[in-house]
């Protein structure tokens, strides 16, 4: 079964769609990342050294770096780079943990 997963990744909010092959005339299906069908563009490290992405992220009390708005300064920061990257690993996590994407499963990302 070969999945294609669309990352529609916003400077305050992202979300998932998942398609799958053969399937042309369905709409793509919104995967929840956080239990939501769309988060917040945010990161946080806590001092456990936990990632927590979305909401959660936010407001965290004992985050040591939390990161927001970070893809409007990508053309202009290097290190936003590196902060899309960990969020993109956050939602991945998410992803696997949900079960909505089976680690080692071979992906066709596609960024909207």
């Amino acid at each position: 079964m070969e999945r294609y997963f669309g990352f529609d990744l916003g400077d305050a909010e992202s979300a998932i769609a998942r398609k799958q092959k053969g399937t042309e005339r369905e709409e793509p299906q919104i995967v929840p990342v956080c239990d939501a069908q769309s988060f917040i563009t945010a990161y946080a490290r806590l001092a456990d050294g936990r990632l927590l992405i979305g909401e959660g992220a936010c407001y965290a009390a004992d985050a040591i770096v939390r990161k927001v708005r970070f893809k409007s300064r990508f053309l202009s920061d290097p290190e936003s780079t590196k902060d899309i990257r960990t969020f993109a690993a956050g939602v991945l996590s998410d992803l696997i943990g949900s079960g909505n994407l089976v680690q080692g499963e071979e992906l066709s990302l596609i960024h909207i």
